[in-house]
């Protein structure tokens, strides 16, 4: 019975870790076929172990359960041997297992040889994301073609203080023209669009990414910057969460009467954002903000973000700043982009779409520094989709110059190759399902004050004939008011024009 409360005490601490895949490995023949069901007992002392085990895979998403000999177990042994070593009390025990009498069995401690090579391995399999890192023979050969469709080859390559390396990838051998409707595009590095004149701010807050200016570096002409994706990120973006819904329902809380409050079920997914009127025949093309930058904090596979997002029927384009341990790997503030066109969807350039012309700015460099609560300093990036008004790409421009980074090319899209319908600005977090939500924005409830809130300001819409206005009435969406809440703040008279004060804790007790 040793080995059953080994397994359920491992299984155990993979739930407290929040692991997802599970590879359990174990030496033990009778544990092995019994709980994959192909061996059967009638001892009425190991059943209640197994249906305990057998319900407790039940909360994996994918586990498996392999068996190897004994000889092949060394690690087993050796943790074992050094597990005896250790005195522990005769009458320590950990946890109890109902069965079918009512009564309940006692796990003992003294299974902590098991125990140990179960956490070890846990923890050698999980980075800062949980996930598996052994992979069979052909998952390795298929992460090994993926990386090579995204990393392309370089011309020079570029490691950041933080650790990621960038390369500088020839602009015609960009992921984007893997898309099949780019084979015979006539795009060059030169291009310059036709864009909407847009309002300037002398805002000595808004952020330059450093690539090519504070570190003296930057890619060379005819070059642009692409961040390289390693095997442990595809293993980590594995348990990336599902697409967010693409529209709301009339169950959400709405205006700033928060007395007709519903909570959403919104697969894990609870937002704080303001929104244009729901048109399908509105007519923008584009939208623009300035927002400070925040990292809250977030673990495991939650995410926190600030976002502009254009969208019409299903599709959509967002940009904004967004802390996401399992899609870059840590806990700091990055810029992020994400599409969606028909089927297509991702963050970035993990998928062909989005084409890159700066060779300075890439689509997911770290902000530094960010803002504190409380401080006098914000600091604050300003970001644009908008609209050519020759072609209909959809382009990218970032700080207070209005730099020009990329563009989506309209054909890659069915309902946003014409105009967008809807904006949308505010904060979005995710938390898995079990997992306490994490903080928005600054971590706390606005109180409409630019020095404690987490804010989108200046913000704006431009039209169908290319004129930028100021949003006009919008309408505020809270999936859960009593986590998150939005202030929409229309300030007359101010230079930060029309602005959304966004955030709140969560559930987090680490604000």
């Amino acid at each position: 019975m040793e080995e059953y409360e080994a397994c359920i005490l491992g299984l155990n601490l993979a739930v407290d870790m929040n692991i997802q895949e599970l590879l359990v490995i174990g030496d033990s023949d009778h544990l092995i076929h019994q709980v994959q069901g192909e061996w059967s007992t009638k001892n009425t002392k190991i059943l209640p172990y197994l249906y305990h085990v057998q319900e407790m895979m039940k909360r994996f998403t994918k586990i498996e359960i392999r068996h190897v000999p004994r000889i092949q177990n060394e690690f087993a042994d050796a943790l074992a041997t050094l597990s005896s070593m250790i005195q522990h009390p005769h009458k320590n025990f950990i946890d109890t297992i109902p069965t079918a009498s009512g009564f309940t069995m006692m796990i003992q401690q003294w299974a902590i040889g098991y125990i140990l090579v179960l956490a070890i391995s846990l923890l050698l399999s999980c980075n800062e994301v949980q996930g598996r890192t052994k992979l069979s023979y052909l998952e390795d050969l298929e992460l090994e073609k993926q990386l090579k469709l995204l990393n392309k080859p370089a011309v020079k390559s570029i490691k950041t203080k933080y650790g990621d390396i960038y390369d500088c990838v020839n602009f015609y051998q960009q992921p984007a023209f893997d898309h099949p409707l780019l084979q015979n595009h006539t795009f060059h590095p030169q291009m310059k669009p036709t864009l909407p004149i847009m309002k300037e701010y002398s805002d000595e807050s808004i952020i330059d990414w450093p690539m090519g200016r504070s570190e003296g570096v930057g890619c060379p002409k005819g070059t642009v910057p692409i961040r390289r994706t390693t095997k442990n990120d595809l293993i980590r973006q594995k348990l990336m969460p599902p697409a967010e819904d693409v529209s709301f329902s009339t169950s959400f809380s709405y205006g700033n009467n928060l007395s007709n409050k519903v909570t959403f079920p919104s697969k894990g997914y609870k937002l704080a954002i303001v929104q244009t009127e729901n048109n399908p025949s509105n007519k923008f093309g584009g939208a623009g903000m300035v927002t400070a930058i925040y990292t809250p904090r977030v673990k495991g596979q939650q995410h926190s973000a600030c976002r502009l997002k254009i969208q019409k029927g299903p599709e959509n384009i967002q940009v904004g700043w967004r802390v996401d341990p399992t899609l870059y790997g840590d806990g700091r503030s990055r810029l992020y982009t994400h599409f969606q066109a028909g089927k297509n969807q991702c963050f970035n350039t993990q998928c062909p779409g989005f084409v890159i012309v700066n060779r300075d700015i890439p689509l997911d460099f770290v902000y530094s520094p960010v803002t504190q609560r409380g401080s006098k300093d914000a600091w604050v990036d300003k970001m644009y989709i908008t609209r050519d008004l020759v072609n209909g790409n959809w382009w990218l421009l970032l700080t207070r110059n209005q730099t020009q980074v990329g563009f989506w090319p309209k054909q890659i899209f069915d309902e946003l190759n014409d105009f967008a319908s809807t904006i949308e600005w505010g904060g979005v977090v995710y938390s898995p399902p079990g997992v306490l939500e994490p903080p928005m924005g600054s971590s706390f409830f606005p109180i409409g004050d630019t020095r404690y809130d987490a804010y989108c300001r200046n913000i704006g819409t431009i039209d169908d004939n290319g004129q930028e206005t100021e949003a006009g009435n919008l309408i505020p969406y809270m999936t859960n008011p009593d986590l998150y809440k939005v202030v929409d703040a229309s300030s007359e008279g101010s230079s930060f024009k029309h602005s959304v004060f966004y955030g709140g804790s969560g559930e987090s007790t680490e604000v």
